[in-house]
């Protein structure tokens, strides 16, 4: 566990994360602040026979609809059936980082990671949610018929199912190893100066190529797993569809005088 909520004084528990479908975490005695928490999915329901043997979820249930988990055996799906899903902080982080020269060549380098991160992609209310926006190319691969599909639901335009309601469905592993800074540098001899005759007023030069976010390995399909916060601790993780990191080079020549 990343960190544990001793107490909260008189408050039982404090919902944070906005999300079109309500609060996205919550934070309570016992468990890490600002956890994801939601619904637990169960596949996806192939025929009616299915959906009427199922816990009730909303009159408009229908084959290709998201099975969720009737967690406390009531025969209906509500409010009293979300769990806490994960949370957005990280097993571990890590990082490497370090500098080597050899003959006038000098190259120095910046790793760092995170490991067992969990990230809620928010932004799949939108590219996954209906059939009125831009949808992602995993829409493809939705639920057609029988058979067809047991993870990406079929598209509707109302979603009487509320099949983007918080669940464990957006919930994606954000762990990455990225290369965050490297440059390599030559400094040019003092040989080439007195051959050129501009000895007495450079003492020194370094040419160099840097860049910046230059690698990144990572399970996550989202567009960059390093988000952060945006609204505070209790915001923490939630991808709305943050623009990538920028990928940067840099060329330069360092002359000293």
């Amino acid at each position: 566990m990343a960190n544990e909520v001793k107490s909260l004084g008189d408050s039982d528990a404090i919902p944070g994360g906005g999300y079109r479908q309500g609060p996205l975490t919550r934070t309570e005695v016992g468990q890490p602040i600002g956890s994801y928490y939601g619904f637990v999915t169960d596949g996806i329901f192939q025929t009616q026979e299915e959906v009427d043997e199922h816990a009730f979820q909303s009159g408009n249930t229908a084959p290709g609809d998201i099975r969720f988990v009737d967690l406390n055996g009531d025969g209906v799906i509500d409010e009293n059936d979300r769990t806490f899903l994960g949370n957005p902080f990280p097993d571990f982080t890590y990082g490497l980082s370090g500098r080597m020269s050899f003959r006038g060549v000098d190259m120095s380098f910046l790793f760092q990671g995170v490991q067992g991160v969990e990230l809620f992609q928010a932004y799949q209310y939108y590219t996954l949610g209906s059939g009125v926006f831009n949808l992602e190319k995993e829409a493809l691969n939705r639920w057609t018929g029988p058979g067809t599909s047991d993870e990406v639901p079929r598209l509707t335009v109302d979603d009487p199912n509320q099949n983007t309601r918080i669940s464990d469905r957006f919930i994606r592993d954000g762990s990455y190893l990225r290369l965050k800074n490297l440059t390599i540098g030559y400094t040019v001899p003092d040989s080439f100066f007195d051959a050129i005759g501009a000895s007495s007023s450079v003492r020194q030069a370094r040419i160099f190529v840097g860049g910046q976010n230059l690698l990144t390995l990572t399970g996550y399909d989202g567009l960059d797993p390093e988000i952060g916060e945006r609204n505070g601790v209790l915001d923490r993780g939630i991808d709305r569809g943050v623009f990538p990191q920028a990928r940067t080079y840099t060329v330069g020549i360092d002359f000293q005088f």
